[in-house]
């Protein structure tokens, strides 16, 4: 066996480094193989890395400056794509699944490498061999194991309504926060049905999952690569719409046959695809390549491995504590070589980190706010222009709940927005070939979401990037806006603002539910909820609304609409598990622990 290369990999919240490391070795056969499962903590303080590597996931982790360029595994490409982007004159070549191939290869200045079924590469569960004597045993009737956040997964979310809605004898499971990879493989073993929709198109971790778990796959026929490998209704399941998900899985419940023999195809099918090929391919490009010299290393190239830096740190936060001391010399010794651009650009991002660490570490809370407050006021006081980062303060000063400095923060964003034009008040957020994008405040919801999908789309576009990041950020400014008005009482301010969000993002789930609350404390009980089924139907996971849409419908007279939707919460709490689990009022939302006394308790 001889080592080819190393995987360098990010790693969970409860390890202790920032990546794991593990080698890829080529056998005398030709063959492949990973020592994923001895895989050594990395230390992002003290990153050492020998070449030759593969850096997997640059758009949330660490890029490193070498002196040479190094080849990376780009996996979630519909998000923080500005981070790969700034980076991206770092890397000899990107390995991409198929459809992201298709999309970006030949569109930017690095090689883009397609490597089919890139994704069985992140697969972490082993194969179920015994699926014959557990194919009968199978508890659980459907079952998503995943992320449900509104923000980025609505149109998933609106599916699993619907499967959580399905009649009440069948055995339902949704969860999020499951993070223990047997216990997760367990639980899909135990399932007859696992529910999948990917947003990228792509073959990705669950397709992988399902298959070795031994349990009957239900893919979105829009899948792009998902069914360029598998067979449509004899290696899994293809739904197309709504209404046919739920006649399909109703059909392969009640036929047991038919749907153990597709779950049987499956788990054969899956024992085909072999990590093997997908090195090869790793390697044999990266002999071809080599690790040229880097040109163009400077100051701004600094900066954007202090800002993957940064991001990288805020995804993992047990990182931040034993790191702080780190990124506060690192930020020094830029701020001193850079001009007053540059300055604020990592003041900004310094601000961004402490803000949200202070989320996460109660005891050094306050300190942490200070810190937050005092590097985001410093970043203003360079570029007093910056339409970001006046949208950034009034974000962290709402999130503080300091009335006087969200007042100044949003008088001081519209002064900038209407004083200058697009082009000019959204310099510090220039997209591709420009220079960088500082970090913008946000937790993801709609708003962030669709600023990454617009960097995604379109990154040769500088103007179109401009513009629409503009526009979201005014969207969101009057959302927090209707948010002040609210809990100050002031309900026609609150109703304004909130139809003025509504007209530049309609689509927007969080403002629809917004506009039901701000209705319901109106007393306009028709058109709150009117606004509130709209959003519960497109995406019923905003729970602490549950009650006030219930409320609306009980105000407005509407038994009918009102039983049924009192109904359908009830199945969905009932079968619905959150990682603490969740009690608002009339709903009490399991949690993954009571998910794992209820099906793993028992053989």
């Amino acid at each position: 066996m001889i080592e080819r290369f190393r995987f360098i990999y990010p790693i969970g919240e409860k390890d202790s480094g920032g990546f794991g490391l593990y080698s890829i070795y080529e056998g005398s056969d030709g063959s492949f193989v990973d020592t994923r499962k001895s895989m050594k903590n990395l230390s992002l303080e003290k990153l050492d890395l020998e070449f030759p590597f593969v850096l997997c996931e640059p758009e949330y982790v660490f890029s490193p400056d070498h002196n040479k360029k190094y080849p990376v595994i780009l996996g979630d490409w519909t998000l923080n794509f500005h981070i790969f982007l700034q980076n991206i004159h770092k890397y000899s070549m990107v390995f991409v699944d198929e459809v992201a191939y298709d999309i970006y290869a030949g569109r930017l200045p690095v090689k883009f490498v397609k490597v089919p079924m890139l994704y069985n590469l992140y697969v972490d569960v082993d194969m179920i061999d015994d699926i014959s004597l557990r194919i009968k045993y199978k508890p659980i009737d459907v079952i998503f194991i995943g992320n449900m956040n509104s923000g980025i997964y609505p149109a998933r979310n609106r599916l699993l309504k619907k499967i959580l809605t399905l009649p009440e004898k069948y055995k339902i499971v949704v969860g999020s926060g499951l993070h223990d990879k047997y216990i997760y493989l367990e639980l899909l073993s135990r399932s007859k049905i696992v529910f999948d929709y990917s947003i990228l198109g792509a073959m990705h971790q669950r397709i992988f999952e399902t298959l070795r778990a031994g349990s009957c796959l239900f893919l979105e026929d829009q899948n792009i690569e998902g069914w360029r490998y598998l067979r449509r209704f004899e290696d899994a399941v293809a739904y197309s719409s709504e209404d046919n998900l739920i006649e399909l899985i109703e059909y392969y419940l009640k036929n047991d046959r038919e749907r153990e023999k597709i779950t049987l195809n499956g788990h054969s099918k899956v024992k085909e695809f072999s990590r093997s090929d997908s090195y090869r391919i790793i390697w044999e490009e990266i002999k071809r390549e080599g690790f040229p010299s880097r040109e163009n290393k400077n100051i701004l190239s600094e900066v954007f491995s202090f800002r993957s830096y940064i991001n990288h740190i805020s995804i993992i936060p047990s990182l931040i504590k034993s790191n702080t001391n780190y990124i506060e010399s690192w930020a020094d010794d830029i701020l001193v070589r850079s001009d007053g651009y540059v300055k604020a650009s990592v003041l900004n991002d310094l601000s961004y980190l402490y803000f949200f660490a202070s989320f996460n570490f109660q005891e050094k809370a306050k300190e942490f706010i200070e810190k937050s407050i005092h590097y985001m006021k410093s970043a203003l006081y360079l570029e007093q222009r910056s339409l970001l980062y006046w949208h950034n303060l009034v974000f962290l000063s709402n999130s503080l709940g300091d009335e006087e400095a969200f007042r100044i923060s949003v008088s001081n964003f519209f002064r900038v927005l209407g004083s200058l034009p697009y082009q000019e008040s959204m310099k510090e957020i220039m997209g591709y070939p420009e220079t960088f994008c500082p970090l913008i405040f946000s937790v993801y919801d709609s708003f962030r979401s669709y600023i990454e999908f617009v960097w995604s789309k379109n990154f040769d576009d500088t103007e179109a990037i401009r513009k629409e990041i503009a526009r979201t950020l005014v969207a969101r400014i009057y959302y927090l806006l209707s948010n002040f008005a609210l809990r100050r009482g002031d309900l026609n301010k609150a109703r304004d603002f909130c139809y003025q969000v509504y007209n530049i993002f309609p689509s927007s789930i969080e403002i629809l539910y917004m506009i039901g609350r701000v209705e319901l404390e109106c007393k306009n009980f028709l058109a709150s909820s009117q606004a509130y089924l709209k959003a519960f139907e497109s995406d019923p996971f905003f729970f602490y609304e549950w009650d006030n849409i219930l409320k609306s419908l009980e105000m407005v007279g509407d038994k009918e609409k009102l039983s049924q939707v009192y109904d359908e919460m009830e199945k969905m709490s009932e079968r619905l598990y959150l990682f603490n689990g969740f009690k608002y009022n009339t709903f009490k939302i399991k949690s993954v622990q009571d998910l794992i006394n209820e099906f793993l308790s028992s053989k």
